[in-house]
């Protein structure tokens, strides 16, 4: 049988090129999170106007098809939050994700109450229809305080490619058709109102409005989602 043999300077190139692909999978994407809301209009008579949620944690779970799997989760500082109007996150949220073919890839978000307002707030309005016509306007107001944390598969529809040599977004989104689509028009005309710093509203939480308060909170974990794009 004849033998092969590798000569020093043949070594040295299998080396280098091991060398450079092993960087190549080490170099990051700029990574920043965003958490928006969509649909807003839910309906002719409801309408979502704005909504926070209380940040506690991000991270990634990534499986790569070259180099190793990325896997991190970090608390965040104090009072982080996401307007979901502006689609902004305060302070920002930035890290470095490493580039390669994921196969897998989980957006990992946590939240947790900020005192007595709740760890998402969701405000917005009903339009009630009176007698001969006319309409009144009435403020509804959505708390939801449990510390929750959310683990969103953003790779449902194939591979995502990072690049190291542009900017990565993970967009965390909230459906509000989707979570308010289960709430009739005479579930809203029967809710009961309370007065929240001179305003009248329907406050939807655990001990307000319960029957809207239970079917939101079990659309809520489907109502998000997410995705990686750059």
């Amino acid at each position: 049988m004849k033998k092969t043999y590798i000569t020093p300077a043949l070594f040295a190139i299998i080396l280098l090129v091991l060398g450079s692909c092993e960087k190549k999978f080490k170099e990051t994407s700029p990574l920043n999170l965003k958490v928006k809301m969509i649909n807003p209009d839910v309906s002719d008579f409801v309408t979502l106007k704005t909504g926070q949620i209380y940040l506690s944690t991000f991270g990634i779970t990534g499986d790569r098809k070259q180099g190793d799997d990325v896997l991190f989760m970090n608390n965040l500082p104090a009072d982080s939050y996401a307007d979901l109007k502006t689609e902004t996150v305060s302070p920002a949220v930035n890290y470095s994700l490493p580039q390669g073919t994921y196969t897998n890839l989980v957006v990992n978000m946590g939240i947790k109450p900020k005192d007595s307002i709740g760890a998402i707030v969701l405000q917005g309005e009903y339009v009630e229809e009176e007698e001969g016509g006319e309409h009144e306007i009435h403020r509804f107001i959505f708390r939801y305080d449990p510390e929750t944390l959310y683990s969103l598969n953003t790779t449902l529809l194939g591979e995502i490619n990072v690049v190291s040599d542009q900017n990565t977004s993970a967009n965390v989104i909230l459906d509000v058709k989707y979570l308010f689509a289960n709430i009739s028009e005479q579930m809203w005309h029967s809710s009961h109102h309370i007065e929240i710093d001179g305003v009248e509203t329907i406050l939807i939480n655990e001990t307000e409005n319960t029957t809207i308060y239970n079917l939101l909170i079990s659309r809520l974990n489907a109502a998000f989602s997410a995705q990686v794009v750059q």
